[in-house]
């Protein structure tokens, strides 16, 4: 039984695919090698020869031909099975491996599909990736043209920011420049030094908020123009238009020299009606009539020496014009005052004078207090002389060109 048992049992793995990789067992074949086992032990195995050699039990008389018939019998028997089993079990190995071949073929068919699945996947996946690679590369140009545009954006911000600096520092200077304008015209041709020194002032401090040594030129000749003004005398102008403004009036209440004789007269009767004659009845003695009489005509001539002849009296209109002219004159030094003309103010308050002494009794208050404010004045300079404050001016001017550097 081993001989054949193993060649049979040889014979199909013989038939099997020697290259082809033993397929995993069916789901059956496991219980099926069970039952061949079972049966195998279950038919009964040759007894050995010696044991068939020995005599049988002594059961009782048998006859002796029949032992090898029946060694025969047995023997027919179990071959018969064991072909059978050897049948049976070669068919249901055939099954089995038709069931593995069915699934092979099952698994191979699954195998070149998953396969045909996986090619396409790769090749979507190769595509996609030539996809994302071709977008990464034009996300990569796109971020490179962003990052320059980026910095392109930073650099126009920078100069901007450079230029709104530089336009504010321009604006700057171009006030403060205005303003030592302002101070130089104001102080050449209204001869205004207040507001010259103002003027200069908040152009010095405008220059300092801005902090930039290249103005410091600037400010140290802004700082010497400020101390030639303040050396500058101060004429009160308003004040002494206001005392010419006085004087005028007060000149309009003077009388002129030419009418004093109508005084004179008004004495002369005032005189006489003193010298009236005593009332009768009261006693005079002679010598002291007398000797009031002569003290009473010495008071009444009055004997002056005139270099020039006598003016005759003016007629009211006449005395008008002297007084209006006095008053015109006055009117001229105001002017000359408010023009700033030291010439002419010394010129018109010197002829002012000239006509009240000529045509005005100095003697009477009015008239010499009116000539000395005359000469007072006469003493006032209208006209002092100003410094030269361009300089700042012009130096300004040189920064502002770009032609003065940090160090000058």
């Amino acid at each position: 039984m081993s001989e054949q048992d193993q060649e049979k049992k040889e014979a199909p793995a013989e038939r099997s695919d020697p290259e082809r990789p033993e397929p995993p067992p069916p789901e059956g074949a496991g219980e099926e090698e069970r039952t061949a086992e079972e049966g195998e032990e279950r038919s009964p195995s040759p007894p050995p020869e010696r044991e068939a050699a020995s005599p049988p039990p002594s059961a009782g008389p048998t006859p002796s031909g029949r032992a090898p018939l029946l060694l025969l019998t047995l023997g027919l028997l179990l071959m018969a099975g064991g072909a059978g089993y050897l049948a049976w079990s070669d068919r249901q190995q055939g099954r089995a491996l038709d069931g593995i071949e069915g699934r092979l073929a099952a698994l191979e068919g699954s195998i070149r599909q998953e396969s045909g699945r996986i090619d396409g996947l790769q090749a979507t996946l190769e595509e996609s990736r030539r996809g994302n690679l071709s977008r990464l590369e034009a996300l990569e140009q796109r971020l490179s043209a962003l990052v320059t545009a980026h910095t392109t954006l930073e650099q126009a911000v920078v100069a901007l920011g450079r230029k709104n600096q530089a336009a504010e520092g321009d604006w700057s200077l171009a006030e403060v420049e205005y303003l030592l304008l302002v101070a130089n015209r104001r102080l050449q041709l209204a001869r205004d030094v207040e507001t010259a020194i103002r003027a200069l002032l908040d152009a010095d401090r405008r220059l300092r908020d801005m902090a930039d040594p290249k103005l410091l030129t600037v400010r140290n000749a802004i700082a010497k123009a400020l101390t030639r003004l303040r050396a500058v005398p101060r004429v009160d102008v308003s004040g002494l238009a206001l005392e010419l403004e006085n004087l005028a009036r007060q000149a309009a209440g003077l009388t002129p020299r030419s009418a004093q004789p109508r005084a004179l007269l008004e004495r002369l009767s005032r005189t006489e009606e003193s010298a009236a004659p005593p009332d009768e009845g009261s006693a005079v003695e002679p010598e002291k009539s007398l000797a009031g009489l002569w003290e009473q005509l010495r008071s009444l001539v009055v004997i002056r020496r005139h270099d020039q002849p006598i003016t005759p009296m003016l007629a009211p209109e006449q005395m008008e014009l002297v007084r209006q002219i006095l008053r015109l004159r006055l009117e001229a030094a105001r002017s000359d005052l408010l023009a700033a003309d030291g010439e002419r103010w010394l010129v018109d308050l010197a002829s002012a004078a000239e006509w009240l002494e000529e045509n005005f009794d100095t003697s009477e208050p009015a008239a010499a207090s009116l000539l000395e404010a005359l000469e007072r004045l006469r003493g006032v300079d209208v006209d002092p002389t100003l410094p030269d404050i361009s300089e700042p001016l012009h130096l300004l001017r040189r920064v502002m060109e770009g032609s003065v550097d940090a160090g000058e």
